[in-house]
């Protein structure tokens, strides 16, 4: 008579769920480090004072904020775009077309995030003669999350100083 074979435990399914579940602590454990050092982030920020603008510049470096009155400037104040780059500290060098007759006091430019919300402000005050162009600066490396520049030309109007409401000029940061 033959005997017959006893089944040998099925040990290759023994060895897959162990596997499994070594895997799975892994994973819990890269899992959890990861929250951890996110909390530690989060707990670190929340340790310093609360700021209410979180797109703003360093406290050494006030901007410009002129505060004057914004008008509609007639053809004098005409101003175009010419040029940008990216400068290796992170700023933008524009130049800008000054295609009006009268002479600018400088330039007053927003800075907007992706939304189009106003990140910041700053100006320049320094003169544009007319039919010249100017080549401006722009410390936009002290704000984060700029998405756009717009300049607008500042002069004096009716005997007040004023910033210009239709002549501007508005460049995309990604494009320079």
């Amino acid at each position: 008579m033959a005997k017959k074979k006893e089944k040998a435990p099925k040990k290759d399914n023994l060895l897959l769920w162990g596997i499994g579940v070594l895997i799975l602590i892994v994973i819990i454990i890269i899992i959890a480090r990861g929250c951890e050092t996110q909390t530690t982030e989060e707990d670190t920020s929340m340790d310093e004072e609360p700021d209410t603008d979180m797109d703003t510049e360093p406290e050494d470096e006030e901007p410009v904020v002129l505060g004057l009155e914004e008008v509609k400037c007639d053809e004098s104040a005409t101003i175009g775009y010419k040029s940008c780059s990216l400068l290796e500290n992170g700023n933008i060098e524009f130049t800008i077309l000054h295609q009006g007759g009268a002479t600018l006091l400088g330039v007053q430019y927003y800075l907007y995030d992706e939304n189009d919300n106003l990140v910041g402000e700053d100006a320049q005050m320094t003169a544009i003669e007319g039919s010249s162009e100017a080549t401006l600066t722009l410390p936009v490396s002290k704000f984060t999350g700029i998405e756009s520049v717009e300049i607008r030309p500042v002069m004096t109007v009716d005997g007040a100083d004023s910033i210009c409401l239709n002549q501007r000029v508005i460049q995309h940061v990604n494009r320079c």
